[in-house]
């Protein structure tokens, strides 16, 4: 947490429903992430599997 690393110069805004916030929470909770950090991740998964 704290300052964005100096790569990080993109910000990106999406809206979402209840239940994707509450999963991506629940992510970050559970990897001990920031929402931006978890949301991160799962972006790269993501990209990496396809």
């Amino acid at each position: 947490m704290g300052r964005p690393s100096e790569n990080l110069t993109h910000d990106i805004k999406v809206r979402v429903d209840d239940e994707l916030n509450s999963q991506i929470e629940k992510y970050a909770v559970k990897c001990t992430l920031s929402k931006a950090a978890a949301i991160r991740e799962i972006l790269s998964s993501f990209f990496a599997q396809n």
